[in-house]
């Protein structure tokens, strides 16, 4: 996956006009928030990363769980459901957790060390990256950690506003330049999404529903409530979705910094 999207921003920086720190971060198959984020640490045009990365995004989940539907019936033979919707199962799972306030303070707190930490690491977006991981810990060792909604609305806020401030009207004009990127895009992560789900299927024992969304770059939220509805193994996807977004978040950069 990750090659490929080198690939992809070999492509755009070499014959599309982008040039070559917002392509990689453009083509990065990551979180929108996440990766504008670290593309601001890196002073790539982070309104054309943040554009790139939501058409990616929008490409990926109408076209990954409709491609895996088609998949599932033809080898079961059978019709899917989709009378859940997602916003219910969000609901739902903000309702069972039923986190305490001490639980956000932890979190908070111990977020707020990682990042400081990772700040003066001077790592490639060692700030979030160090947060995440510290966080991360905390819950695999109690189940404690905690960000109730609304406070992660505000903070995509304020990371929507530290983005939005950077976009000038060069940026504005430019973007009638970004329609063979967006095509890129759009075909690229795809056709991405098809292969790599298809040498899973082959090279493990996942199930094909399973391979195809596991394989899915982006969306791991709406992607691993999907899972189940689609006849793939939800535990297995919700997990590999995950790895995937802290190799990006953590891993990604520091490839890019390398090169």
């Amino acid at each position: 996956m990750i090659a490929f999207s080198f690939v992809l921003s070999f492509i755009m920086s070499h014959f599309l006009g982008i040039d070559y720190m917002t392509s990689f971060f453009a083509t990065a198959p990551g979180g929108i928030m996440d990766i504008s984020l670290i593309a601001y640490d890196f002073k790539a045009n982070t309104s054309q990363v943040a554009l790139l990365q939501l058409i990616r995004l929008i490409s990926v989940i109408s076209f990954v769980p409709f491609f895996t539907k088609k998949c599932y019936e033809r080898s079961k033979n059978k019709k899917v459901n989709f009378e859940k919707k997602i916003e219910n199962e969000i609901d739902k799972e903000e309702k069972v957790l039923n986190k305490s306030e001490k639980s956000l303070a932890f979190t908070l707190v111990i977020g707020i060390i990682g990042g400081i930490i990772g700040y003066f690491s001077h790592l490639p977006a060692g700030t979030m990256s160090f947060a995440m991981a510290f966080v991360a810990f905390f819950n695999v060792k109690t189940q404690k950690a905690y960000m109730p909604l609304p406070l992660r609305k505000l903070i995509q806020t304020f990371g929507g506003a530290l983005i939005g401030a950077k976009v000038t009207l060069a940026d504005v004009v430019a973007l009638k330049t970004l329609v063979l990127p967006i095509v890129l895009i759009i075909v690229g992560f795809c056709l991405m999404n098809v292969l790599v789900g298809f040498f899973l299927y082959k090279a493990t024992k996942f199930s094909l529903p399973t391979a195809l969304l596991s394989a899915s770059p982006g969306g791991m939220s709406d992607i691993s409530l999907m899972a189940e509805d689609l006849g793939a193994n939800g535990p297995q996807v919700a997990s590999m979705q995950f790895l995937r977004a802290i190799f990006i978040v953590g891993v990604y950069p520091l490839i890019i910094k390398l090169l």
